[in-house]
């Protein structure tokens, strides 16, 4: 996994909840500055939390913006399954604990989803090293079903344009992919989500 951090690009805008937080974070919002105007927003689901805040980006957030902006949109807000923050060694630690979500990560999740009309979802998979796999199945499915009464109200449901062998659980992650890939339609209506 690439650690490296950057100064965010001049030209952007970014809001971190919670501000300044090095355990949890529930959404990163980067978007136009100084009064540009939003062409077009997405919301995007990964896994968990980078160390992304307010002050820097990251590798992931970097790839992440030049795929949007291929695709037209220039306000992304993240949001993930988990919010605990770290790589997947420590996101096993607080699964271990049951702390990978507190008691308002659902809340702040569904809040974002309703307020967009586009959703890309991109937590990738499955996850080797993650070791409570029924955890990381559970959530995703849970997630689906919440994006499944979305979609049925009208809302686009995205995911990158790549062909995986992983499984419909597992949509890419935008980690080491091209800027010019395209989104397509996640077709979550095909998976089964029963418990």
């Amino acid at each position: 996994m690439n650690n490296r951090r950057y100064k965010w690009p001049g030209n952007i805008e970014v809001k971190c909840d919670p501000r300044r937080d090095i355990y949890r974070r529930y959404v990163l919002k980067i978007f136009p500055k100084d009064g540009n105007v939003v062409k077009k927003e997405i919301l995007v689901i990964m896994l968990n939390p980078s160390d992304a805040d307010n002050d820097w980006s990251d590798h992931t957030c970097k790839v992440l913006m030049k795929i949007c902006k291929c695709n037209g949109y220039n306000s992304i807000t993240i949001c993930n399954l988990f919010s605990s923050r770290g790589q997947v060694e420590k996101l096993n630690e607080f699964m271990e604990n049951d702390k990978a979500n507190d008691e308002i990560s659902d809340k702040k999740l569904e809040e974002q989803i309703d307020k967009f009309d586009e959703v890309l979802c991109a937590w990738g998979g499955p996850h080797n090293k993650i070791r409570y796999k029924k955890i990381l199945i559970d959530r995703i499915k849970k997630i689906l079903k919440i994006l499944k009464s979305q979609k049925l109200r009208g809302k686009k449901i995205l995911k990158l344009k790549i062909d995986k062998k992983s499984g419909k659980l597992y949509p890419s992650h935008p980690q080491g992919k091209h800027a010019n890939i395209e989104f397509k339609p996640y077709c979550i209506e095909d998976i089964n989500i029963s418990e």
